[in-house]
């Protein structure tokens, strides 16, 4: 008996190592990638050497220290940043960066969430409608304000948290309706594919009868490329949104495993699973809306990570949410890169942040699919 749970110990440690090393390994290909990033130039094609863009962050660092604490160099910022090729290039890369690393996270995160509550490896957010809702945000917003959308940052973002949550909670009231009061995730994906369905048609219908042609490249533009902003108010809100959902996720972390199980089980473990779904589903709407809003449809990353993070982490959810947050950032940033590299030709430039995702994710989420041995548990 005590050998076998010496056997069980060693195992357990034995895959502790193995996660701190693969760990170890996400973390060092985010500081890579991150630092390749801020490498890069801004106002033509081209990249910054890597000692140059070290010296910038530096004196970024710096300077935003000397303003915070009083320091004499802030006074001097002008002919400290004259002596720095290319800072506000870099500057701009850092805060680009950091924005795509967290669209990243939160949009790999989310995806998790999704399919540990449907108990469904396939479910992505666009099945409870929340890229339609966001569709239908930026319809209402061109055909009220046309090109003028661009400058109304703040409307923008409230607007879209408001009906992507709003839509979610009347498809989970719906749901509770139909089931009985009882929180079916089978009534859920019913009435979210039923509800996307009707407002994709509506989007449609309105966009190719009323929309000027003007409004109609606006709004293909929302929709495709998204509409990034760096303006300071807007991005804090989003930040602080989005830190207060990752910390509820992270509080959830130890019963969400109890969400795969029949609502009967988890109710024996005391845990009630179908609030517990509608407060994760709530966190991980508010994170697919900031990420679809920024940069468009770019779903099939929150398809692919959580297999991979299954894959590499097992599927405990503590290892996936956690998993999903590194590879996330890294899918992101490298999808970022090759927008970069491709835009010494201007038709490549075009291309989006969507449309390079899904050519670089598809291929490996069958790659994932045919490797994978431990199956959905």
């Amino acid at each position: 008996m005590q050998t076998g749970l010496e056997q069980i110990r060693a195992q357990r440690l034995a895959d502790r190592r193995v996660l701190h090393r693969r760990a170890a390994w996400v973390v060092l290909a985010i500081l890579v990638l991150f630092f390749a990033m801020c490498c890069m130039r801004t106002t033509e094609v081209g990249f910054v050497t890597p000692v140059q863009a070290a010296k910038n962050l530096y004196t970024m660092l710096r300077l935003f220290l000397a303003e915070r604490l009083h320091w004499s160099a802030y006074a001097n910022r002008a002919e400290i940043i004259r002596a720095h090729s290319y800072y506000f290039e870099t500057v701009g890369m850092f805060k680009s960066t950091i924005l795509v690393m967290v669209m990243g996270v939160v949009l790999a995160m989310a995806g998790g969430v999704f399919q540990c509550v449907f108990r469904n490896p396939i479910a992505t957010p666009s099945m409870l409608g929340v890229s339609s809702s966001i569709r239908l945000v930026n319809l209402i917003l061109v055909a009220l304000y046309s090109s003028s959308i661009y400058q109304m940052v703040r409307m923008r973002y409230i607007l879209g948290y408001v009906v992507a949550l709003g839509s979610l909670l009347l498809i989970y009231f719906i749901a509770r309706l139909m089931g009985g009061k009882k929180s079916s995730v089978t009534d859920m994906l019913l009435v979210g594919t039923v509800a996307m369905r009707v407002v994709q048609n509506l989007v449609s219908v309105y966009q190719y009868y009323y929309l000027s042609e003007e409004d109609y490249l606006v709004l293909e533009e929302l929709n495709t490329y998204g509409s990034t902003t760096y303006q300071t108010d807007a991005l804090l809100l989003m930040y602080a949104l989005l830190l207060v959902c990752v910390l509820i996720l992270f509080a959830l972390r130890y019963s969400m495993n109890a969400v795969s199980f029949e609502d009967e089980d988890s109710r024996t473990l005391g845990i009630k699973a179908g609030r517990l779904r509608l407060i994760a589903l709530c966190c991980a709407t508010l994170m697919v809306t900031a990420a679809q809003i920024n940069y468009g449809d770019i779903g099939m990353l929150a398809l692919l990570i959580p297999h991979v993070c299954r894959y590499w982490f097992g599927s405990d959810f503590r290892n996936v949410l956690l998993g999903s947050a590194g590879l996330g950032a890294i899918m992101m940033m490298l999808c970022k890169l090759i927008i970069y590299a491709l835009s010494f030709n201007y038709y490549l430039s075009l291309i989006s942040v969507g449309t390079i995702i899904n050519v670089v994710t598809t291929p490996l989420l069958i790659l994932v699919l045919l490797q994978q041995k431990r199956g959905w548990t």
